[in-house]
């Protein structure tokens, strides 16, 4: 039993460890189960504990998760990567997974899905301490990793979200790791979700001189913002 905070309250500080950075409206999106009021609840106490900690991003108040609430549900162990140049695209990526998962929850189909704090951890927990020593190896880690997967007990698909026009370097670097990925049979498919057509083009080029297959979804297609 915890003695620290409630089932449902822990469930709370669970979701925003897994996110690392959410808004409230994403946070009662995701936990649907669960009453606005307890999730406020839950959320205060978390800010009271330390486990929490709330930064205004625009209009919207961000929760971001902190090393001891991470750390104290047990999974990850980090705090989160909450710089204002990668919240966008960060809290982008929430909504996505979200619209994703109701789509397929209306088509009958039910995926669980892996944010990118998770799959840096798993990675991390299959490298050696020599490996994690390294310099900027948690960094070169995240770049190595999607944004996040889904995945059920047939597929697993690998989706990343692209706001912004990357380094042709970094693509093609992307583009060879993916081919191998699904030649190895670690995905079933990769999905680029891009903002603008330009984006799409500039990564369908490199998909093309790679030779890897790359399924494209425009964003304006699937999510429509948060108010």
């Amino acid at each position: 039993m915890d003695y620290v905070l409630s089932e449902k309250r822990r469930k709370v500080v669970e979701a925003i460890d897994r996110f690392g950075v959410i808004t409230s409206v994403q946070l009662e999106r995701y936990l649907k189960d669960l009453g606005v009021m307890t999730i406020y609840r839950a959320r205060a106490q978390g800010e009271e504990l330390g486990f929490v900690e709330t930064k205004a991003f625009g209009r919207r108040k961000v929760l971001c998760i902190t090393k001891k609430g991470s750390n104290f549900i047990g999974r990850i162990g980090s705090a989160a990567s909450a710089g204002y140049s990668t919240l966008q695209h960060d809290l982008t990526v929430n909504d996505v997974i979200f619209s994703l998962l109701e789509r397929y929850a209306a088509q009958g189909k039910d995926f669980g899905f892996k944010t990118e704090r998770e799959l840096v951890q798993e990675l991390l927990l299959s490298m050696s301490v020599e490996q994690t020593r390294k310099a900027n190896a948690l960094r070169h880690i995240a770049q190595e990793v999607p944004d996040f997967i889904l995945v059920n007990s047939e597929r697993r698909f690998a989706f990343e979200v692209e706001l912004s026009r990357k380094t042709s370097a970094r693509i093609q670097k992307k583009m060879n790791q993916y081919k191998k990925s699904l030649q190895n049979g670690l995905y079933d498919r990769v999905f680029y979700i891009c903002k603008e057509d330009a984006i799409k083009k500039h990564i369908q080029a490199f998909a093309s001189s790679v030779g890897v297959n790359i399924s494209f979804i425009m964003l304006d297609d699937l999510i429509t913002g948060e108010d």
